[in-house]
């Protein structure tokens, strides 16, 4: 519907705090073209909402700096996704566990009643595991370090130990924490080359160091991990194997 477009570029647009987005990425955030773009935001613009658009290669839209509205304008279908995330022990590794039970519960004091008749639905219907089968969780005994270094864009001495067993010492600018399968892994930058990803549990030795870096430009940590897990797949070695079973064996393995 139009009118949750509207609302959600509004609130796009008050998240980027007075930076400017181009139409091309509202348009690709928003799944419209950027000539939608431009006539909802002259529809904002007739409703009072202060959003303005700067031509030219640097230039962008936003909104009015201060200004922002207080609607949280949430469907009851964004209801429902939001009242399904658990708080998964991923989020326990880090220390947000109870950050994120404490912040759902906020949401959930802040909505309607019928809304939050809502959640309790979609709470008692839907359960996020994001656990894999038949493997223990994976200790990362250096994970806080890595965490602070993310946190704080401080780089990070680590003591690492390949799949090959080599190990090696470096210095990382730590760009982002990912936890794939409950496996966690650091996507960081290292002088040699461009970002480089490390298995959590292969670090030995982790140092949070007192100089920091710069993130680099236009780095976006969902799209470096997606690009990486398809090289890998791609560099993934295969062998072909031959099986002796008996018929037993080969209805268990079809199983």
């Amino acid at each position: 519907m139009r009118a949750d477009r509207l609302l959600s570029l509004m609130l796009l647009l008050q998240q980027a705090r007075g930076r400017q987005l181009t139409a091309e990425e509202l348009a690709r955030r928003l799944h419209v073209s950027a000539r939608t773009i431009y006539r909802d935001l002259d529809a904002l613009s007739s409703a009072g909402v202060p959003v303005y658009a700067n031509r030219g290669p640097s230039g962008g839209i936003a909104l009015l700096e201060g200004w922002q509205t207080s609607l949280t304008g949430l469907t009851h279908v964004e209801v429902q996704a939001l009242s399904a995330v658990a708080a998964p022990g991923a989020l326990s590794d880090i220390g947000l566990s109870a950050a994120l039970e404490s912040g759902l519960i906020k949401l959930s004091a802040a909505l309607p009643v019928v809304q939050r008749s809502m959640a309790e639905h979609a709470r008692q219907r839907l359960h996020v595991d994001s656990s894999g089968w038949f493997q223990g969780r994976e200790v990362v005994p250096h994970l806080d370090v890595l965490r602070e270094g993310v946190w704080q864009d401080r780089k990070v001495w680590l003591a690492y130990r390949d799949f090959d067993g080599v190990a090696s010492e470096r210095v990382v600018d730590p760009y982002g924490l990912v936890i794939k399968a409950d496996r966690w892994y650091l996507v960081a930058g290292t002088a040699e080359r461009g970002p480089s990803v490390f298995r959590g549990a292969r670090v030995e030795g982790a140092r949070l160091l007192d100089e920091g870096f710069a993130r680099p430009e236009g780095f976006d940590l969902a799209a470096c991990w997606k690009a990486w897990c398809e090289r890998f797949a791609e560099r993934r070695a295969s062998y072909v194997a031959t099986l002796r079973v008996t018929e037993e064996g080969e209805a268990a393995l079809r199983r």
